[in-house]
Formats: C-alpha cells, structure tokens, sequence
C-alpha cells in the first residue's frame, strides 16, 4: 500500500483475462508441433509460475538442437486491451512474504500462460543448431506448441550432476537429457568466456523468512543447475538481439553506465599490490 501496489484487478480485466484463456489459434498462427519432444521446466521450489522450458535434441557428430521455449503471452494479451494496459501499468510481478501481485491476472499467469507439466501450452521457441565446439550455426524461431514432462527444481538438477542415486532414478525419464544438456551448456560458457564475457560468481544475499516474517539473511551461490539454464537463457537472447540487429529492426536494450572514477582508483590501488599497474590516463 505504501508503494500503490494494485492488490486487484478491475472487473473488466478480469473477464478480458477469462475471454482470452479459451482464445483459440486463428488461420495465421500456425504453431510448431514439440509436443512429442522431451521439454522440461527447471525453477526454484518456491517457484508459482513456470516461463521458459528447455530441450535438447542430439543432431550427430557431437553437433544439437538446442529449445529454449517460452510462454507465448502475446498469444493472450493484445495490444490496446484492457489487460494490455492494465499489464503496462503494474510492469512487473512483485513477490512478497506470502503475497504475490501478479502483472497479470491468474488466470493467465498461473495457468494458461504457465508450462506446467502434461498439458499443452503455446509458447514461442528458440531453436539453436549448435556444433561440437559450442558454436551456434543456425537459429530459428517459430510460435510454438509445446507439452513439458516435468516440473524440475535446480535443487533436484544439481543432485542428478552430483550422481545422486536416488534423484537419478526418480527422473530416470528425463537424466540424459539433462547429462546431454550439462556438456552442452560447458560449451557455451567456455565459449562465452574465451571471447571475453564477463562473469561474476558472487554469493548473493537471499531473505529468510518464517511465517511471513523476515528471520535472516543467509548466502546463497548459484549451483550448476542455475547455471545451465542462465546459458542457455543467454544464448537464446544473444540469438534473438543478432536477428534484430541484422534486420534493422528496433528493440529495447541496456548499457552500463561508466564506473566511478572514485571506484576505478580504488581498483588500481587493490591492483598495485599484486603488482599489476593499471594507467589512470583516460579515465
């Protein structure tokens, strides 16, 4: 309430939200059919709604078919509606102890828009041809639909790469794939890193809470499930940015803004001592 947070929506959202649930796929959506592909979610416990799912496909001679397949929303929420307008002022979920404000209604984003397991789902898909050494040689991109087999946590992920026995029976089912997906995903971070992406492998400060009150701050690293989802996420996106920019086509981006100078002196002084000179002219 401090921040104006919306805690419901209005009654023609709502049934905007309903209408568009049941929307069928008109003459020019045509989907591509992955039902019969092994696709996968990998999120937090904790996670309510499943965005991005997974695919790996093996083509031969060390070279695979990467998916990386997402929620197609657009498919439900058109531009100018209400739910449009309604999404664009919220901007974001905002998650809380026990709360979650939605950016939109439940309906679409716990159901509907999330690729939950055994269902069927429109999603958008990135597929990535990848060769033996990690290169990404063709991408396409293609609306989509899709049938996850399984609900995976990181947690449950990293136990089946640690050769936990009992995970690795439980989700026999689907533990190639996940073994085919850990080398790939080595791959595509080597690759990344030789051609000088950065990479901060820092703890970050996660809150615990109990019964809705923060009780702590605890650290928390990213394991190697977190990790293959994040190249895998940045592969897709580095594929999407290159098709845009081939094509002249606008898109929303980031830059970073230049460090402190103050920062960058301190960094030379903590260099200094290795010793590694660092030149102070230019900054």
């Amino acid at each position: 309430r401090r921040y104006g947070l919306a805690e419901a929506f209005p009654s023609e959202v709502m049934a905007e939200a309903e209408a568009a649930a049941g929307r069928p796929d008109d003459e020019s959506d045509r989907r591509a059919d992955f039902r019969d592909w092994t696709a996968f979610t990998i999120d937090g416990e904790t996670a309510q709604d499943f965005d991005d799912a997974v695919s790996v496909r093996s083509l031969g001679g060390g070279r695979r078919l990467l998916g990386v397949h997402i929620a197609d929303v657009s498919h439900y929420v058109r531009p100018g509606t209400a739910l449009d307008l309604e999404a664009y002022e919220r901007a974001t979920s905002v998650y809380l102890p026990g709360l979650t404000l939605p950016m939109l209604p439940e309906r679409l984003s716990n159901d509907v828009c999330s690729l939950r397991p055994r269902v069927d789902r429109r999603a958008f898909s990135v597929l990535l041809e990848i060769d033996a050494e990690g290169r990404v040689e063709k991408a396409e991109f293609t609306p989509s639909l899709i049938r996850t087999v399984e609900r995976l946590t990181y947690t449950a992920v990293f136990a089946v790469f640690q050769g936990d026995v009992a995970e690795r029976e439980r989700l026999r089912a689907v533990v190639p794939d996940l073994l085919e997906m850990r080398e790939l995903a080595g791959l595509l971070r080597r690759r990344r890193l030789e051609a000088g992406s950065l990479d901060f492998d820092l703890v970050e400060p996660q809150l615990v809470y109990s019964e809705g009150r923060l009780t702590g701050v605890a650290g928390f690293s990213p394991n190697e499930a977190h990790k293959l989802i994040e190249e895998f996420m940045v592969s897709a996106n580095v594929a999407v940015a290159a098709f845009l920019e081939r094509r002249g086509v606008p898109s929303i981006y980031r830059v970073h803004a230049k460090p402190d100078e103050a920062d960058l002196e301190k960094l030379a002084d903590i260099l200094a001592q290795v010793p590694y000179e660092v030149g102070r002219c230019g900054w």
